[in-house]
């Protein structure tokens, strides 16, 4: 039951608007669950929790449809959709530190192979897809901003 109430102390700092404390919260809970933690003791829900929370870090906030999805809205709505995300692009640099972050922690994570023999097949292939996701989303999110300088 500790080691939920310490993985909740982590995501508040996860879920933060401030960027130094979201990545000070990811390198933490890292060396949490890797360091601190005997291996033996991560059960599967904290591997679920973890990977969770990290793969929630790669996320682009407020990032519109994919262009290549059918969904019915007008043209006038997807301007809108896009001129809303291009208006936060002054957060977008924290954004990206953050995600660049949650991407070399998960790697560092899936390049460790006691941690991966430990966490099992379906959390190393949920956080290998999700650092694959995550890495469209922020190719998307460039490509918006190529295309609407």
């Amino acid at each position: 039951i500790l080691i939920e109430e310490v993985l909740a102390m982590f995501n508040t700092c996860l879920v933060s608007d401030s960027a130094t404390l979201v990545i000070r919260g990811m390198k933490r809970l890292h060396h949490f669950v890797t360091s601190d933690l005997a291996l033996e003791v991560v059960t599967e829900n904290t591997w679920a929790t973890v990977s969770h929370m990290l793969r929630r870090c790669l996320s682009v906030r407020g990032l519109p449809f994919d262009y290549n999805m059918k969904i019915d809205v007008s043209e006038e709505e997807k301007e809108q959709i896009i001129r809303e995300f291009l208006q936060e692009e002054k957060i977008l640099p924290t954004r990206r530190y953050i995600g660049s972050n949650a991407a070399m922690i998960i790697g560092t994570i899936l390049s460790d192979k006691q941690v991966i023999q430990r966490m099992g097949k379906r959390w190393y292939l949920f956080l290998l897809s999700g650092l694959g996701a995550g890495i469209k989303v922020w190719d998307r999110a460039a490509e918006i901003f190529d295309l609407h300088p």
